[in-house]
C-alpha cells in the first residue's frame, strides 16, 4: 500500500500546496493507494506510518529552485541538506525521515517538493507559479506511483 500525504498550511498561500495537490488525487485516487491531508502536523498520522511501503509526501519546498519548480527528493539515494528544513511544519519532514527507524517506518520515502513563491503571506491563494506547477506534480505522482505498482507486480 502506498501513502500519499499532502502537507501545508492553506491560510499561507503556497504553504497550502500540498493540501491543494492532495485534494486533487482524493478526486480519482491512483491504485493502492491512500491520499491523506496532514495539514501541519505530521505528529498526528505518525502512528499509522508503518502500515506503508511507500510513503509519497507533498510539501512546500524551499529548495532554492525558481517558484512553482517540482523537486524530487529520495532519502537515502541522495544527501538532505540538513542545515535547511525541508518543511515548514512543527515536525519537519527531515526529522521525520531520521528519525523513521525509530518510529517503524519501514517505507521508502520520496518528498516531492515544490519550491514556493511566498508563504509568508496569510492569504488562501496559490501565487501563478505554484498553480500552474499543481497538474505537473500531479502527473508526476501517478507515474511514479504506477511504476511502484509495475516493479512490485513484476516481483
Amino acid at each position: 500500500m502506498i501513502a500519499i500525504i499532502g502537507l501545508g498550511n492553506v491560510l499561507m498561500g503556497d504553504d497550502g500546496v500540498g493540501y491543494h495537490i492532495a485534494k486533487i488525487l482524493m478526486e480519482k485516487p491512483p491504485p493502492n493507494t491512500e491520499v491523506i491531508d496532514a495539514g501541519t502536523s505530521l505528529v498526528k498520522i505518525i502512528p499509522s506510518l508503518s502500515d506503508y511501503n511507500v510513503i509519497i509526501f507533498i510539501d512546500a519546498v524551499d529548495f532554492g529552485g525558481n517558484p512553482g519548480e517540482i523537486c524530487l527528493i529520495e532519502p537515502g539515494k541522495e544527501k538532505i541538506n540538513s542545515e535547511r528544513a525541508i518543511s515548514l511544519h512543527e515536525i519537519n519532514l527531515n526529522s521525520l525521515v531520521q528519525m523513521k527507524g525509530m518510529l517503524g517506518i519501514k517505507a521508502k520515502i520520496i518528498i516531492v517538493g515544490i519550491q514556493p513563491a511566498r508563504t509568508n503571506t496569510l492569504t488562501l491563494e496559490l501565487s501563478d507559479e505554484v498553480k500552474r506547477a499543481i497538474p505537473k506534480a500531479v502527473r508526476i505522482i501517478n507515474e511514479m506511483v504506477a511504476k511502484f505498482l509495475a516493479r512490485h507486480d513484476s516481483g
